[in-house]
């Protein structure tokens, strides 16, 4: 959620401020992200284990030789926030602000200066805009369609150790023989068995990854600070929204916030939402509202959000209508605390 400039704070004309020049008390609500916002990780720790997770289930479920894999120190660089997967090619990308491609890999080797140049060009990448666009609606690409620009965008140390693991399997290809358009169709293969292991790592079964972060707790989170509990409890104390917005499921959020936040954790928020599925959550007004119960984990379908309940999905619209019950304004001020400009911004009116 972001803030335009035609959201400006009531003061007497002379003392007129944009909310981006706001104190943080002078907002009627207050959201947080969970991951890497209100939940802080180890990160060098975590990243690897996540390649390592992706590479073992790799192994075992698609028979990938293990050799195929390097250690993560090996690929690291290449993990970075905002990669992208350029599934036609097989390669890794990494694009300024401008939409220009300043970095590619091929593999677990770079391709040259000329070589980048050659495929996407030396200003904006003319696909740029099409594939941000696609991002930020929350439209991930279908990688079995070979040969129709596919492309996928990973901002969070989640996502980007599998710009490691694919950088491998392509390696592992390079050599091949095949016909182009039969490598493409490879290519989208591998991205596809990577989209299903991803989807594996976030069930939550005794295998998952989400399970090992519960059961290696010290090693994956640190605990949130106290200073930070009080402002939240100060927030709430003065009348003031304050809600979690998180695309992480009620299930983890309640085991790890527990740990890191203490067993009343819930008391923190005036509502909780979860499996927001950002960026879709501030652009797809149809995605439906469930409700959560907080002794049983049975979920509903829901008109409309109410204090002190638990959801998943649902949008901003129903977001909206319920900070503006709250409140009690038409348009409150929020402020909304969130780790990525891509997933966890967006505009909410043209400035």
């Amino acid at each position: 959620m972001s803030l335009s400039k035609d959201d400006v704070t009531s003061h007497p004309p002379s003392e007129k401020r944009s909310k981006l020049s706001q104190a943080p008390c002078d907002f009627d609500a207050y959201g947080y992200d969970m991951d890497h916002t209100l939940l802080e990780y180890h990160l060098d720790y975590k990243m690897e284990r996540v390649y390592d997770y992706i590479c073992e289930y790799m192994v075992i479920n698609f028979h990938t030789p293990k050799e195929v894999f390097v250690p993560f120190q090996q690929i690291k660089h290449m993990c970075f926030r905002g990669v992208i997967f350029d599934v036609d090619t097989g390669n890794i990308l990494q694009a300024d602000k401008d939409g220009v491609i300043v970095q590619a890999f091929h593999g677990l080797s770079a391709l040259t200066n000329e070589r980048r140049t050659e495929v996407y060009g030396e200003g904006t990448w003319k696909e740029w805009g099409e594939v941000f666009k696609s991002y930020t609606q929350g439209n991930y690409p279908d990688a079995n369609s070979k040969g129709t620009g596919a492309f996928f965008i990973a901002d969070s140390e989640f996502g980007t150790p599998g710009a490691g693991v694919f950088a491998c399997l392509v390696e592992s290809m390079k050599n091949s023989k095949t016909e182009v358009e039969d490598i493409r169709e490879e290519f989208g293969v591998v991205f596809t068995r990577l989209a299903q292991t991803y989807t594996n790592f976030y069930k939550e079964t005794d295998a998952s990854f989400y399970s090992m972060c519960i059961q290696s707790s010290d090693k994956f989170v640190k605990k949130v600070g106290e200073k930070t509990i009080e402002t939240l409890k100060a927030f709430k104390s003065q009348g003031k929204c304050v809600f979690l917005l998180t695309t992480s499921s009620y299930t983890y959020a309640d085991d790890i916030l527990q740990i890191v936040c203490g067993k009343d954790w819930r008391d923190l928020f005036t509502v909780i939402l979860t499996q927001a599925k950002k960026p879709k959550f501030f652009t797809n007004s149809g995605q439906v509202l469930h409700s959560i119960s907080t002794t049983d984990g049975k979920t509903a379908v829901a008109d409309k959000i109410e204090e002190g309940s638990v959801y998943k999905h649902g949008n901003i619209d129903h977001l909206n209508t319920f900070l503006s019950s709250f409140t009690k304004k038409e348009n409150p001020s929020v402020l909304y605390v969130g780790d990525s400009l891509q997933s966890d911004v967006y505009p909410t009116s043209k400035a």
